[in-house]
């Protein structure tokens, strides 16, 4: 559980800004008294990675070179963890990105899953109504937090993906033989199977919980598969020189009461249901790595009605520390402790 936040040059907390957490806390405040922001520092150190934005030049507030952001956890383990990112010094145009732990430099590769994070933001509808990127990212969220395994993979397959794409390109430009392509195709197979043998037991996880909490809506998900080789491909992708084969290419389909929800879905229903899929995401998270995560709701109850907002806080892992952000008080939330940001 994290006691304290502390955040400087971080968008608008150009000076130091330091917040002790309670095991719930509610932000209050209006749009841009920085809500959004606080949540933001606590995904970036543990991930690295903002929900809001993929250039974190744009989280260094004006006229700063460089944001720090700290948290002191109590347990478990108890630790300080550091992140910084910017100029270290005025003579150098070289950025910096640096994460210590009790003082020591650690790799995002390391440290993954030592503070796990699960999001909810109103953009979570993507989950459901948006592209297959947007759900392969939504598994893939998850396994990379838990599984080193799995980041290997993931990180091996780019590489392939990468290295093949170019020689596709050169087999269609007649400089390079076809049969150059075996090694890597038979990389390429030996990286999906193992990446997709992991987002599948992810996805029957997801399934047994939903079907356990007997949700009202019937939930049913479906990871989807090419079922060619990838020798099937390769005349097709030699004549578009990119790769066709791969789990960048699969799809998780989503569906209630058997009608696929990225067709029928309405706006209302997809947020229910990302809803739910945040929260076995959680529940996945808490059994692998045996901690629960910390919770980030995101102006949440401006998205939901009275039902689902109550189904949410009731269905909220008991052992997960949970930090929301809200306009005004609510009484769906109740005895949380409150920090008031006040207005913009």
């Amino acid at each position: 559980m994290l006691r304290r936040l502390t955040l400087e040059g971080f968008r608008n907390f150009a000076d130091i800004a330091t917040f002790d957490l309670a095991p719930h806390s509610l932000l209050l405040g209006q749009n841009g008294s920085g809500k959004t922001t606080v949540l933001e520092a606590i995904r970036l150190l543990s991930v690295g990675k903002s929900f809001r934005t993929s250039r974190l030049e744009e989280a260094i507030s004006f006229n700063r070179p460089y944001f720090r952001l700290e948290t002191t956890a109590k347990a478990p383990p108890k630790f300080v963890a550091s992140f910084f990112y910017g100029y270290p010094h005025q003579e150098t145009a070289l950025i910096e990105r640096r994460l210590t732990m009790n003082g020591k430099e650690k790799l995002y590769l390391n440290w993954l899953g030592t503070l796990p994070t699960v999001v909810f933001v109103p953009d979570d509808v993507g989950i459901v109504l948006g592209t297959p990127e947007a759900r392969r990212r939504f598994l893939d969220g998850a396994l990379w937090q838990v599984d080193r395994a799995y980041r290997q993979h993931s990180l091996e397959l780019s590489r392939i993906l990468k290295e093949r794409a170019a020689l596709l390109f050169m087999v269609k430009l007649n400089r390079a033989a076809i049969s150059e392509l075996h090694p890597w195709n038979e990389l390429l197979e030996r990286q999906s199977t193992a990446m997709r043998a992991k987002r599948q037991e992810l996805v029957e996880f997801i399934g047994g919980w939903l079907e356990d909490r007997h949700t009202r809506a019937k939930v049913r998900l479906e990871y989807v598969v090419a079922k060619n080789t990838v020798e099937h491909y390769i005349e097709q992708e030699v004549r578009l020189g990119q790769n066709l084969y791969g789990p960048q290419r699969d799809e998780l389909t989503i569906s209630v009461e058997e009608r696929v929800s990225r067709r029928y879905a309405s706006r209302g229903q997809a947020r229910s249901i990302a809803v739910l899929l945040r929260l076995a995401e959680a529940a996945f998270i808490e059994r692998t790595v045996e901690a629960a995560p910390i919770i980030l709701l995101d102006d949440m109850l401006s998205e939901l009605d009275a039902q689902n907002a109550k189904t949410l806080f009731e269905l909220l892992p008991n052992s997960a520390q949970v930090l929301a952000t809200s306009l005004t008080a609510n009484p769906t939330i109740k005895g949380y402790q409150v920090i008031n940001l006040g207005d913009a």
